[in-house]
């Protein structure tokens, strides 16, 4: 192509993505641009940033749409002419990073940061793929010495006593397969399901001189079979695979894989066995023995906050017909309430069950669910937010270490498991049960105390129900029950439409469209709002018709189907809001990209 031609294409095309780009029609405005920088690359430093936003928001685009293979074709182009843009290379490791790339993620990251080693997001996105591949609670467990002294205490004694043959559940770091080995155990495997602990471990064991002492498997144990992967069945299976609320990391599956498939018959009166030191050779042993479960009802601002809407009665707006509370995908939360200043523990703790790991029956009860339905009632005085739930855990005979909130002295590695209430309790029962594995509380009853039959009091309950007003329940996402319990960020979206004139319309990308609704409200805007799923829809329905508005100018849609909102034909609106943190104070990405098509 003669120079003044390709000059001639070169500027058309140019011209063609920045119309496109303005449009938002970001997939031609790419194209274009890619033309125009394969005829022209001395352009590449100014036309770096649209380049990049306009495939960030395309990509965004193709990744929702599951287009991938079109997705990567496109970055494979882009690095290809801009090989060392930090933009472009971090937002293709946050694709391989979301979609479970963790290793190719982080390359890309650190490419970026290679290029410009100032670049925040590629550093904070090489942490979080860092956090996945080795995730934090390592360290706590690690720093926790007071456990890990107990851990190398009771392995050491099972070894003296002839449990030579070990297997390192979940190894993690290799930290108990190193305590089997200084105990002079004669055969260890260690099994982990993440390849990258595995690295780590035999690392660790090659600079303890143990890389020979230790056969390090990268598997699930339940993946492990006598003989491929072990020569034979153990005598002893030492693991650390709890959580905060002890079964959560599927530790009854485990150990009942374990006996069924790994492990050596388990032992008769296992303690009555180990006190008369007869031999033990034939027999298998779990480290830890077994666990006991407590439980007790806690008042906890904090935790309510993001259990549910706690300042309906405070807020500027109605809420008084409808109940908001969190719909978490997990039976419970965790939290470290040892360091929690507004806790208060309502009564004493209660024993909720008590497993023995070394009987593979009971374990077995435990999970098929023929041991449900425990009741468990708390009397206390006021209402509770949360049951807190710890354990104890007995590694062996004499030792036993605790996840308890009251054990301040020592650094324990594990919080306590909050189960939520939908609303506030008062004294209560509870049905404690596993499921899949798991434990769970269901409410069977709400305890009433002080309660005396008489025709005044019958009528005074008749007049009080009849008066009441029906409220409806409306499971919603953490994250809009925070926004809605920020009393200072509800007054803030009350006031601020006032210092506008005129505001004919909204699209209001907040968890709950509190400055569209106040826009409504004075100035009878139309609003669009951008919400989770129906739950969130149905609650925001029943606001706009406690708070008398128009619905008529209220328009939902769902996450799922803003691409079509932003298509060609969009509306254009007088204000946006975006988006743009998350819970935890993290820049929430998705919504960054999207500004380029909200403009």
């Amino acid at each position: 192509m003669k120079p003044e031609a390709k000059n001639e294409v070169a500027l058309k095309s140019k011209e063609q993505a920045q119309t496109y780009y303005e449009a938002g029609k970001f997939g031609r405005a790419f194209a274009h641009y890619l033309v125009a920088l394969k005829l022209m690359p001395e352009w590449k430093h100014e036309l770096k940033e649209n380049f990049s936003s306009t495939l960030c928001s395309w990509g965004s685009q193709l990744e929702s749409q599951q287009r991938f293979k079109d997705l990567f074709n496109c970055y494979e182009q882009a690095v290809e002419i801009f090989p060392e843009n930090e933009e472009v290379l971090c937002n293709l490791g946050a694709h391989l990073f979301r979609l479970g790339h963790l290793r190719e993620a982080a390359h890309y990251f650190r490419q970026a940061l290679e290029t410009d080693d100032n670049y925040l997001p590629a550093y904070r996105n090489l942490q979080s793929v860092c956090n996945v591949l080795i995730e934090r609670w390592h360290f706590r467990m690690l720093n926790d010495s007071h456990r890990n002294e107990a851990y190398r205490e009771a392995i050491m004694k099972k070894v003296q006593q002839g449990f030579t043959s070990v297997l390192d559940i979940g190894t993690g770091t290799g930290l108990l397969s190193l305590y089997a080995v200084t105990s002079e155990a004669q055969d260890v495997h260690a099994c982990d399901y993440s390849p990258t602990m595995c690295s780590i471990a035999r690392d660790v064991l090659h600079a303890n001189k143990m890389a020979d002492s230790v056969t390090v498997i990268n598997k699930l144990s339940n993946a492990l079979k006598v003989p491929e992967d072990l020569p034979h069945r153990k005598s002893l299976v030492v693991t650390e695979t709890m959580d905060a609320g002890l079964l959560g990391e599927h530790l009854l599956q485990t150990l009942l894989h374990a006996w069924d498939h790994l492990l050596l018959p388990p032992c008769p009166q296992l303690l009555n066995f180990l006190e008369t030191g007869a031999p033990i050779g034939q027999y298998g042993v779990v480290v830890p023995f077994g666990a006991r479960l407590w439980a007790s009802p806690i008042r906890c601002p904090s935790v309510a906050r993001r259990n549910y809407l706690t300042n309906a009665d405070r807020s500027t707006w109605n809420f008084r017909n409808t109940w908001l509370f969190s719909d978490f995908s997990e039976p419970y939360d965790t939290e470290n309430l040892r360091i929690v200043k507004d806790c208060k523990f309502l009564c004493d703790p209660v024993e909720v069950f008590t497993f023995d790991f070394n009987d593979p029956s009971q374990l077995k009860d435990y999970f098929e669910g023929k041991n449900d339905g425990k009741c468990v009632s708390f009397e206390y005085d006021g209402k509770s937010d949360a049951v807190a739930v710890w354990f104890d855990l007995m590694l062996d005979e004499d030792i036993t270490i605790s996840s308890s909130p009251h054990s301040i002295e020592t650094q324990c590695c594990w919080d306590q498991a909050i189960f939520r209430f939908k609303k506030p309790q008062e004294s209560i029962k509870l049905s404690a049960s596993c499921v899949g594995g798991k434990l769970v509380f269901d409410i069977i009853s709400e305890a009433t105390k002080n309660f005396k039959s008489s025709d005044e009091n019958l009528s005074n309950l008749q007049t009080s129900l009849s008066s009441a007003s029906i409220i409806s329940d409306f499971a919603v996402s953490p994250e809009m029950v925070c926004f809605l319990n920020n009393k200072q960020l509800q007054d803030y979206f009350f006031g601020l439409p006032k210092n506008f004139n005129t505001i004919n319309s909204v699209l209001d990308l907040s968890p709950f469209p509190l400055f569209g609704l106040r826009c409504l409200q004075l100035k009878g805007a139309n609003l669009v709002c951008v919400l989770n799923s129906d739950q969130e829809i149905g609650a925001l329905k029943e606001f706009v018709k406690d708070n008398n508005l128009q619905p008529e100018k209220v328009k939902c849609v769902k996450k799922s189907d803003l691409d079509d909102l932003l298509s060609d034909d969009c509306e254009l609106f007088d204000i946006i809001v975006n988006n743009i943190f998350e819970l935890n104070g993290e820049l929430k990405e998705s919504n960054i990209c999207q500004i380029p098509r909200l403009m």
